[in-house]
């Protein structure tokens, strides 16, 4: 199934289908001895534990019925709650809707080799969230259709992930960052085409950001936008944290332990 295809029948029942997906998802799934089911408190629909494998063709399954995407986030593994001195593996999930009807599937995937299928051939708006992730977590979805660094702006070293449980809370020491000159900027080769680069400082209280125009004339051929500057990969330094840790708060020691249920990349990796 190509993107366009899988676009066209999102947000309706495909012909011959019943009403909830999900049955149609289960039955799929179970059949094959694919997949397992899990039930998991406060979280809108059922989960189901994938082969590493099997990522790419579960996006491929819930756009063939209708489901659009809500999210691709990665975690430790819910063993690991309270030790993060032996992680060995990271989880990984991934949200489907339509009418209503939540389903969410994961994985997990040794450290050793962190690949996952990607999925964004099949929903081209999660490819940003798959880069994310790749960035702050070490996650390589293979067949990317865009693999450059995302949010990395050389404030870190390649094969460093601030949000790896074995990355300093308080960061590591570097000084300024060098600028960002090698970036590949996707080309566009031609008589008269010209760039133009703008940020990522500008004169407002707007966000930092780089947008690279190239044009023709008056033409705007393209225009390629990175943001992220301002993000400081936080997300791992209140795991597990205490309370007097922030701020004048009361003094509680409160334990923190990662939350693999629903958040879309909100401790790891999150939404725009």
């Amino acid at each position: 199934m190509n993107a366009s295809t899988a676009t066209e029948t999102r947000g309706r029942a495909p012909a011959g289908h019943t009403t909830d997906w999900r049955e149609d998802f289960r039955a799929r799934w179970a059949a094959e001895a694919r997949a397992v089911a899990e039930e998991r408190p406060g979280v809108p629909g059922p989960f189901w534990a994938l082969a590493a494998t099997d990522w790419g063709q579960a996006a491929a399954l819930a756009a063939a019925l209708g489901a659009r995407h809500v999210g691709v986030w990665g975690d430790l593994p819910a063993s690991s709650a309270g030790n993060t001195q032996e992680i060995s593996a990271l989880a990984v999930y991934a949200g489907f809707e339509r009418a209503g009807q939540y389903l969410f599937v994961h994985t997990i995937v040794p450290l050793t080799q962190p690949e996952l299928p990607s999925q964004a051939r099949i929903y081209p708006g999660i490819a940003r969230l798959e880069r994310h992730a790749q960035d702050l977590l070490g996650l390589r979805f293979v067949d990317h259709p865009d693999g450059r660094r995302w949010t990395r702006h050389n404030a870190w070293p390649a094969e460093r992930f601030p949000l790896r449980p074995e990355f300093p809370r308080g960061g590591e020491p570097s000084g300024r960052a060098r600028a960002d000159a090698d970036y590949p900027f996707a080309p566009i080769l031609g008589a008269g085409v010209y760039e133009i680069p703008v940020g990522p400082i500008h004169a407002g209280i707007i966000e930092p950001g780089h947008f690279r125009f190239q044009a023709a004339g008056e033409e705007v051929l393209r225009l390629e936008e990175r943001l992220g500057y301002v993000h400081r990969g936080v997300e791992n330094w209140p795991s597990g944290a205490r309370r007097t840790d922030w701020r004048g708060w009361r003094r509680e020691s409160v334990a923190t332990p990662p939350s693999p249920t629903l958040g879309p990349l909100v401790r790891r990796s999150s939404v725009p």
